[in-house]
């Protein structure tokens, strides 16, 4: 069963990869059913390198995604701390935990110089952040927030006047960077804790 405190300190938890480890950790398989679709180009001029079919698959598991993560949860404990400063470029991706300060950040994207008249500034856009030792943006799925956190995204526009949520993170670095040099990272699981 998973600890009160942990299930009430939850801030983001990625339904797939937990069932995907569930899968891995039990060696359990869920129903599964993989359906074709053919996307709505086909029979128009299809470009030579996309099929423009897609398969999805349906998986059914016998318990909940909470009963899952209380049986992963010490496969993933077990997950080392990351040492952000070891992130390079052609680097393979880095699965492991770290500490750090959830925040959230926009930015316009623009093309041109500032002053000239080729110079166009885009639609404000915004990513969460992770702040400790390095710096990671976050590549989020708003249906993975607790309680709808992802809106404090939208927040950051108009209302909120700083976001600082003390967290662990259990998550993915890619050999990818922003244009600020923060690493690109996928969250699988973010928590509160004290202990950043």
């Amino acid at each position: 069963m998973l600890s009160s405190d942990l299930y009430s300190s939850l801030v983001y938890l990625d339904r797939d990869y937990i069932s995907g480890m569930y899968e891995v950790t039990t060696g359990l398989s869920p129903q599964s059913q993989i359906t074709k679709a053919q996307g709505k180009k086909a029979g128009a001029s299809i470009p030579v390198f996309s099929a423009e079919i897609s398969a999805v698959e349906t998986r059914t598991f016998p318990v909940s995604t909470l009963e899952m993560l209380a049986l992963v949860m010490p496969a993933l404990e077990n997950k080392s701390q990351l040492d952000l400063d070891k992130c390079k470029p052609a680097m393979v991706s880095m699965i492991g935990w770290v500490n750090g300060t959830l925040g959230t950040v926009t930015a316009f994207p623009s093309v041109g110089t500032p002053g000239t008249p080729e110079y166009k500034k885009g639609e404000e856009q915004g990513c969460f952040t992770l702040r400790g030792e390095s710096r990671l943006a976050l590549i989020t799925t708003p249906d993975y927030f607790v309680s709808g956190l992802d809106a404090l995204l939208k927040m950051h526009k108009i209302l909120l006047r700083d976001l600082t949520i003390p967290v662990r993170a259990l998550v993915r670095v890619l050999a990818a960077k922003n244009y600020t040099d923060d690493f690109i990272a996928v969250p699988y699981l973010i928590y509160e804790c004290t202990g950043s």
